[in-house]
């Protein structure tokens, strides 16, 4: 038989991903855009290679905060000397047609091998 291997990826770190980024930050620039900000983790003890944050990944989910909302998907890939950038929110994939449109942000480090970090998540406040 064939052998399939399925990827899941969670909300959480593993022992080998690299510390998250921290203080992430949503702010509304005009009706269509937000930006996301965020500082690199601290430095806690000596850097060891799994730690080291080699570029940052911005996801999003639309939903209405139900067990069936479409899992995050990424927006951005950023270099490891960035620390924010801005969304267009117009921009979702087609298969989203849910009426609210609660917008959640969130930011993770990538280390090493492809690791990331837990999501650290900001949620886009009602107007």
């Amino acid at each position: 038989k064939d052998k399939y291997v399925t990827v899941l990826k969670t909300p959480y770190r593993s022992l080998t991903s690299p510390l998250p980024p921290q203080n992430v930050r949503v702010e509304k620039v005009d009706e269509h855009h937000v930006k996301i900000t965020w500082e690199p983790a601290p430095v806690l003890r000596e850097q060891q290679p799994y730690d080291m944050a080699i570029a940052y990944r911005v996801y999003r989910r639309i939903g209405y905060d139900g067990l069936n909302d479409r899992p995050w998907f990424p927006v951005a890939t950023l270099n490891p000397n960035t620390f924010e950038t801005m969304v267009d929110l117009r921009q979702y994939p087609e298969d989203v047609y849910w009426y609210s449109r609660t917008n959640r942000f969130a930011v993770t480090s990538i280390g090493n091998l492809g690791m990331e970090s837990e999501l650290v998540e900001v949620l886009l406040p009602q107007q």
